[in-house]
């Protein structure tokens, strides 16, 4: 932990433009785990899953030609779309529910040595401190659940299951009046490389602060649902946060969950309603 405090704080000074916690919390235990959740590699999965799955509810179907199957089956189309988001919702749950599995599991088999060097000695009857530059190797290993409670991090695993249903009602609409998959997928992965720059420019340049609001990366904060779950636990699962002062700040935890899964439930209402009306290509 020592070597990965002075590395990180070497870069705090351009890593905190991107950071939505204290570099305090970050030089701990719950912190770094926290970190796990905005992983690229974990985001591209559910992001994948979401626009994958999302792109084969309508368009996926009338391209492969078997939307005519499905529909001279005794079912509506509401009810093909409602199965169809119904795997999506399923299986969004399922990939954030296993990241906090895994994150619990881990926790129970990892063993951690901490490191309770002091950076100094004071030397007795003199003001002077001399600096330690050897480690000390009499610590003992500690098994890591005693540092870690597996409970923060079951609001940072709903931050992800809301934002893979976000993702997901997102390309189901785009699904819904589009007749070629590859071009439903494209148009959804491109507004989401777009969200990412806005993000990115929202963060590096001051005067662009604003475009942090219309992204949907902005919403997606688990370090902050963690740290809040670790410092203020009586306001991860409210809608609002609000200064000492009373002042309103922003959106808690569950309002940016609840405003991403009502972003989600709003584009499958509409690819439902723009599903149910329009005229299908002619073999569909």
């Amino acid at each position: 932990m020592d070597r990965f405090a002075e590395i990180v704080q070497q870069l705090w000074p351009e890593w905190k433009k991107f950071s939505s916690v204290p570099l305090s919390h970050i030089l701990t235990h719950p912190g770094r785990l926290a970190a796990t959740y905005n992983e690229p590699l974990l985001l591209m999965i559910v992001s994948g899953w979401a626009i994958t799955r999302g792109s084969d509810v309508v368009s996926g179907e009338l391209g492969r030609g078997t939307m005519e199957l499905l529909l001279a089956q005794p079912i509506s189309r509401l009810q093909i779309l409602v199965t169809q988001a119904s795997v999506l919702v399923l299986g969004t749950a399922i990939l954030a529910g296993s990241t906090w599995s895994g994150m619990w599991l881990g926790i129970q088999q990892t063993v951690v040595t901490p490191s309770n060097q002091p950076v100094s000695i004071k030397l007795p009857l003199l003001p002077l401190e001399v600096p330690l530059p050897i480690p000390r190797s009499d610590s003992e290993p500690v098994a890591m659940s005693e540092l870690v409670d597996p409970s923060l991090y079951i609001s940072a695993a709903v931050n992800l299951f809301a934002l893979g249903i976000f993702l997901a009602g997102l390309t189901t609409f785009l699904s819904s009046w589009d007749s070629l998959r590859w071009r439903t997928i494209g148009l959804a992965v491109s507004f989401w490389v777009i969200q990412l720059v806005l993000w990115m420019l929202s963060r590096t340049v001051e005067s662009c602060r604003w475009l942090e609001q219309i992204t949907f990366f902005g919403v997606y904060r688990p370090e902050q649902a963690v740290y809040l779950a670790v410092e203020h636990p009586q306001q991860v699962w409210h809608w609002f946060l609000y200064d000492p002062t009373g002042k309103w700040v922003g959106l808690a935890p569950l309002g940016n969950m609840a405003l991403l899964i009502g972003l989600g439930a709003c584009g499958f209402i509409a690819a439902g309603i723009i599903f149910n009306r329009r005229d299908l290509p002619v073999g569909a």
